[in-house]
């Protein structure tokens, strides 16, 4: 298949299997496949202290695998989703009682139908109790879809996969302590896309910054969009 002169092939940059993942967290979409593409543009910004943004975090998979190699020295996440921000706060500034809670979840059927019932009202504010529900969710169900998907192995855990298939305790735990352990490396808000581009702008330095612009897409959208 032929290509454009200027088209970005992505099988000319170094592909990261998911054993190389360090994201605490499971993603659909997730964009830990493009992290040797992005690590290749980040290498190309000033020396010096160098900045990665993403104005739509979600799992954050590359934006923290940039950070891990020492691609990025300081990585800005955003998600408006108050159910992904508040999961992303609860790790990165209540790191211990993250760890302890994850520590001593059960992870069954029961566990699943209470997390739930937080996430499908979130309310308006930050929880920690809201994050860990998020974080529970996205580890147990179908996909790592939060809203819209059931458990893994179904409501009756007749499947071939049980609740537990993609809970793997101890890496989960290894990983979100690393995070705690450098999170002032790591900032995380949740606003509007355009309102987190533009304050971003206005402190970072621009020759030394990547920002890189992924919008959700829609069911029900011609494309993509940017959400207000």
């Amino acid at each position: 298949m032929e290509h454009p002169d200027d088209a970005i092939i992505l099988d000319d940059f170094p592909r990261w299997r998911s054993t190389s993942a360090r994201s605490p967290f499971r993603y659909p979409g997730g964009k830990g496949f493009l992290t040797g593409f992005l690590a290749s543009k980040m290498q190309s910004l000033s020396d010096g202290e160098r900045h990665y943004v993403e104005p739509f975090a979600g799992g954050a998979g590359a934006a923290i695998s940039l950070l891990f190699d020492g691609s990025a020295q300081k990585i800005h996440l955003n998600d408006l989703d108050l159910r992904v921000y508040s999961a992303w706060r609860a790790i990165l500034q209540e790191n211990e009682r993250f760890l302890d809670a994850v520590q001593n979840l059960s992870v069954d059927i029961d566990t699943w139908h209470e997390a739930k019932s937080i996430v499908d009202k979130p309310g308006t504010e930050y929880s920690f109790k809201l994050g860990v529900a998020t974080y529970f969710i996205n580890r147990t169900s179908r996909a790592g879809i939060v809203l819209g998907s059931g458990p893994i192995g179904g409501y009756e855990q007749a499947g071939s996969w049980k609740i537990d298939a993609r809970f793997y305790r101890e890496t989960m735990l290894k990983r979100i302590r690393w995070v705690g352990d450098n999170a002032h490396r790591i900032t995380i808000s949740r606003q509007s896309a355009v309102s987190f581009l533009q304050s971003q702008a206005e402190i970072l330095p621009p020759d030394s910054t990547l920002y890189f612009i992924d919008p959700p897409r829609l069911a029900r959208s011609n494309g993509l969009v940017m959400p207000e």
